[in-house]
């Protein structure tokens, strides 16, 4: 365990010290050139708020479809259909997920077509949005477990009260 942390741990070290070299030696002028940089800055500030707002609907949704197959009565073949819609994402290439939101909601696209309009913009941060909570909706294995379990002790209390 010792040597895996030395070889995860030293080219991260090695990569931070070299980031201070310059041609004059060491200083900060590599990360303010960078922090001056305004588009990079704006880059940053929309990487986090496609992140943010991807970890937000991914945790909302995830714990609905965990709720629903573990908490509740739903007639079973439903809860069956819910469980292989979670996992058809697993089994495609994430490229996948990119070209299915293309045809579908595309300028051209099936439904684009179908419906005679379209009905949002896909190309920027709409169809990034939907790519990323498509393909990071896996959270729901997480809290499908975690929901098992809980509702197992839970179950094991009240039946220890009564």
């Amino acid at each position: 365990m010792l040597l895996f942390t030395f070889f995860l741990f030293l080219p991260l070290v090695i990569l931070f010290v070299r980031s201070f070299e310059t041609s004059q030696g060491f200083d900060f002028s590599n990360y303010q050139s960078i922090l001056s940089n305004k588009d990079l800055i704006e880059a940053i500030g929309n990487s986090m708020k496609m992140s943010i707002i991807t970890a937000v609907i991914t945790t909302i949704s995830a714990f609905t479809l965990a709720y629903s197959i573990i908490c509740t009565r739903i007639y079973q073949p439903i809860k069956s259909v819910i469980k292989m819609g979670i996992l058809i994402p697993m089994l495609f290439p994430t490229i996948t997920y990119g070209f299915a939101i293309m045809y579908s909601f595309g300028k051209q696209g099936l439904i684009t077509k179908l419906v005679g309009r379209d009905l949002f913009e896909i190309y920027g941060f709409n169809g990034l949005l939907i790519g990323y909570v498509i393909y990071t909706n896996l959270k729901h294995k997480l809290l499908k477990g975690r929901l098992y379990l809980f509702q197992k002790k839970l179950i094991a209390k009240l039946q220890m009260k009564w």
